[in-house]
């Protein structure tokens, strides 16, 4: 944690107070400071506590195949998962199960990133995440996407899309049961 105190002080120090010739004050940067990189706030990790907007999921599209054989091509599902508060994204695609499911225990880039996918009259997206978390405290959310196919009932060969480009999911902290 950075000391308030300190920081505040120090960009005080940059700054130089002077007036106008119409006395009005001026306050300038000085011009070789180097301000301080802004600071981005991990989650709190304390149960109980809320966390919005914490992931967005979005692009999804979900291809079931021309066959019903079963050694055929399976349904697939495929969408993006960003974490709003590192700005990090990644694409994410899966066979679906029973052409509705999907999981990911952890992800190429975040092994402590487990993600849920189920398939209904809307696009459920659930997460489970203890990267930023130590001990038994995880942070947990979820969101719902609408998608539309083209043909009503699903048809054999179609590609679904979410209608909207992201939707935002925000996370609660809580303990996670072993």
């Amino acid at each position: 944690m950075v000391p308030v105190a300190p920081t505040i002080a120090a960009l005080l120090g940059l700054l130089t107070l002077s007036q106008t010739a119409t006395g009005a004050a001026l306050v300038q940067v000085h011009p070789h400071a180097v301000l301080p990189a802004r600071q981005s706030a991990a989650p709190a990790c304390t149960a109980g506590t809320s966390i919005p907007k914490l992931y967005t999921f979005g692009d999804l599209r979900v291809t079931y195949p021309a066959s019903d054989n079963i050694l055929g091509a399976q349904s697939t599902a495929s969408f993006t998962i960003t974490n709003t508060k590192t700005n990090t994204s990644e694409a994410l695609a899966c066979n679906l199960r029973g052409s509705y499911t999907c999981q990911f225990n952890g992800t190429p880039k975040n092994p402590k990133l487990e993600v849920w996918l189920q398939l209904n009259l809307f696009a459920l997206f659930s997460f489970r995440d203890a990267t930023p978390c130590d001990g038994n405290l995880s942070i947990t959310g979820g969101a719902e996407m609408p998608f539309t196919c083209p043909n009503t009932p699903i048809e054999l060969g179609q590609t679904c899309v979410g209608d909207v480009p992201a939707v935002e999911a925000s996370g609660y902290v809580d303990v996670t049961v072993p």
